[in-house]
């Protein structure tokens, strides 16, 4: 044989071992992919391995470094508890790892002593007592720092206000509509309210009727039941010159920048067009308050209005010494300031373009032992063991993001503008969101909201997660609930509402969440925690008080993580469609008791709500007959039948998105629900007919009126149909 022909044989040669090992690793890469398709043991391993390795020590560790300083949002800490984060998932192990910064528009107390922010009862003119400035630090060095957070109320107008005082309870409407009816002229005068969960409402409420500023303090009968624990520093009771801090904006996001993220280039509105309110607002502690309701004339408050100050509640107007009146004076700082958001990824090895997001915020008013820096804890010891498995050679079927986002407390800022910035990404390919915002505020059970298509993973995992103290007839979070709670423990899985960073993702996007954290028990403080946005969220608040040993923030690591696993890393999402069929025939009956005769009874336009009622039948017809029927019959070695099936789940929750705004709040365009802060009520039912509702009796423009009326309903109805095409089969629909 000649050299060329030895030549050629061996390329043949080559050629041919070249194709078989290259056969060979196809077919080892497609039993690695269909082990993943399948689910096989390698998940309950992974389950189990991860359980074990949240290590309650590290979450204490973490909460003791993240609290040393305060970090408060677009301040320098926002930038360097943001770089920490990113440079901590780079270390631990993760793909990839960002910041993601906005330009947006904070506010912030005034740092000169003479114009600091105050409240003073004045006799003729001159001050006799003023409201507690300087933070008592009962010896503490984390205390006594120079950059500790000042009483303020974010987003306040500014102001020298002096004028008689009113009580005015909660600040609602309905509150101050009890003072007119008692003949009460509520204008140019000083209301002083006890702090409750509808703060950004108050302002406007009070604005509208005239009144000169707005005193808010925190009730003691509202945070905690005398007798059942002593007041920081000796328990975790608010103390008597404890102020209690947070965010006047009634929207969500950048004030600025509506339905847009703040980023370079940005149109921004000019102030006068935001939602924000123009009167002082101030917030005092409890031992200020009595010194001013104690003082004060009037007949006394209804006992609904009646709380647990140790003097008799007079509703005003002005004191029993005609000299004196209120001063009110706000010189905060209305400015441009940059917040970060951080985000990691560990990139999915099958379906890498679908995301499941686990999120906590960063900032806090002062330290924030407990909102946030405790849920910040647990995500740093949640991405330390996926990062170590990622490095292990183990990788999630789907893509997973870690993120810290920045200016919450002011109005979810860092997530609101994210999800605006990468709208169409995350519509796409946002699989679920995970909410980790205060982790542990109490010792009684864990209370865990979610979006219906999540409840059977939730429920599924609060049955796996062991209680961190187990007894006989207590082994698992599930029998904990169940032992509080009675037999139907599932009952206390509720819908989400508001007040956090999810609302970006279920009322913006459509995407389904969860959040949940270990509460107290209500029996003994009617607040989720006493020391709510106060200076002392210490990490000692939670070290000795809260949760000593942090056995429930280990357990709060472990249900978190293993949520992020099972929705990350199953082949078929466990979805609870026939949940979501049950939410929007519940929401519909809601509807129809609130409105139905209203709307059938008014005499302007013919309206009928056949059509929506037909609709939601319909829709939890193929709700049910796609959880019993479509999912049980799904080929789970198909990969490419079951990434249409999740992608459908998926989809469904979108199907409720308006195309346009219909809430005066550009976030909120779930057509099902939106947070209760939109409006002095709670949980909200069809927002855009509610918003269509509100005060619809007394608008001279009846006709134009109940056309927008007519108009929501046709939108919800439509909506109601799009989600039940959208769970018809592929071909017939």
């Amino acid at each position: 044989m000649d050299r060329k022909k030895c030549r050629r044989l061996r390329w043949v040669i080559a050629l041919a071992l070249v194709g078989v090992v290259g056969f060979l690793l196809g077919i080892l890469l497609m039993r690695l992919i269909m082990a993943h398709w399948k689910g096989e043991d390698i998940s309950n391993s992974i389950r189990e391995r991860i359980q074990e390795e949240i290590k309650a020590e590290n979450i204490r560790n973490n909460l003791r470094e993240t609290t040393l300083k305060p970090h408060l949002a677009g301040t320098p800490a926002d930038f360097e508890t943001a770089e920490a984060l990113r440079s901590l998932w780079l270390r631990q192990g993760l793909d990839s790892a960002k910041l993601v910064s906005y330009d947006v528009l904070l506010q912030y107390p005034p740092e000169e002593k003479d114009k600091r922010n105050r409240v003073q009862i004045v006799k003729d003119g001159v001050p006799v007592y003023e409201s507690s400035y300087k933070l008592q630090t009962f010896g503490e060095e984390v205390l006594e720092q120079d950059d500790i957070t000042p009483p303020f109320h974010a987003y306040s107008g500014n102001g020298d206000v002096t004028g008689e005082p009113i009580y005015a309870n909660y600040g609602l409407e309905e509150d101050f509509e009890y003072l007119t009816n008692e003949g009460i002229n509520v204008s140019g005068k000083i209301a002083i309210c006890r702090w409750g969960l509808l703060l950004s409402t108050v302002a406007k409420n009070a604005e509208r009727l005239g009144v000169a500023a707005v005193i808010m303090f925190p009730d003691p009968a509202e945070v905690w039941r005398p007798g059942t624990g002593e007041t920081y520093p000796h328990g975790p009771h608010l103390p008597r010159n404890a102020t209690v801090m947070g965010s006047l904006f009634q929207d969500t996001g950048d004030p600025l920048t509506p339905g847009y993220p703040s980023t370079d280039g940005a149109f921004r509105v000019p102030r006068s067009s935001t939602n924000l309110p123009n009167i002082p607002v101030h917030p005092i502690s409890y031992g200020d308050a009595e010194k001013i309701i104690g003082q004060m004339t009037g007949d006394k408050v209804p006992d609904s209005w009646r709380g647990g100050l140790e003097t008799t509640y007079h509703i005003g107007p002005g004191f029993e010494d005609e000299s004196k009146r209120i001063r009110v004076f706000v010189n905060s700082t209305m400015k441009s300031a940059t917040t970060y958001n951080a985000i990691g990824f560990i990139r999915g090895a099958v379906e890498p373009d679908r995301y499941v997001i686990i999120g906590n915020h960063r900032d806090a008013w002062v330290l924030g032992a407990v909102d946030p820096t405790g849920g910040t804890a647990v995500l740093m010891e949640i991405s330390r063991v996926f990062g170590m498995l990622k490095q292990e050679g183990w990788r999630p079927r789907r893509s997973i993001m870690f993120a810290s986002w920045g200016a919450e407390e002011y109005s979810l800022i860092g997530s609101v503008e994210w999800m605006e910035q990468y709208r169409t990404i995350l519509t796409k390919r946002a699989v679920a969101y995970l909410n980790l915002d205060v982790a542990v505020a109490g010792g009684h059970v864990v209370m865990p909201s979610y979006s219906a298509l999540l409840k059977n993973v939730a429920i599924q995992t609060f049955k796996q997660v062991k209680d961190p103290y187990p007894t006989e007839t207590v082994k698992t979070l599930y029998d904990s609930m169940q032992e509080k709670f009675g037999e139907n423990p599932e009952d206390l899985f509720q819908v989400v509402t508001g007040g956090t960073d999810f609302e970006a993702f279920i009322y913006g996007i459509g995407t389904s969440v969860f959040s949940a954290y270990y509460a107290s028990n209500w029996e003994d403080q009617y607040t989720f925690y006493s020391l709510y946005h106060t200076a002392y969220e210490t990490f000692r608040l939670v070290d000795e008080y809260i949760d000593k040993g942090f056995l429930r923030h280990r357990a709060m690591g472990q249900l978190f993580a293993e949520m992020l696993r099972n929705i990350a890393d199953s082949t078929l999402i466990n979805g609870d469609v026939a949940s979501y069929g049950i939410l929007v025939h519940a929401v519909g009956e809601k509807f129809r008791d609130k409105y139905m005769d209203q709307i059938l009874n008014n005499t302007v336009r013919n309206i009928s709500i056949v059509h929506l009622s037909n609709a939601i039948d319909a829709f939890q017809d193929a709700a049910e007959s796609y959880q019993y029927t479509t999912l049980p019959s799904v080929d789970h070695d198909n990969p490419l039948v079951v990434r249409a099936i999740n992608d459908q789940m998926m989809y469904l929750e979108q199907s409720f998105i308006a195309r346009d705004n219909i809430t005066p709040n550009p976030v909120y365009r779930h057509i099902l629900f939106a947070s209760p802060g939109l409006f002095d009520i709670g949980y909200m039912t069809f927002p855009g007919i509610m918003v269509a509702m509100d005060g619809i009796d007394s608008d001279p423009d009846q006709e134009a009126r109940w056309a927008e009326v007519e108009r929501q309903l046709a939108i919800v109805t439509h909506a109601v149909q799009s989600a039940t095409s959208a769970l018809h089969d592929f071909i017939s629909w």
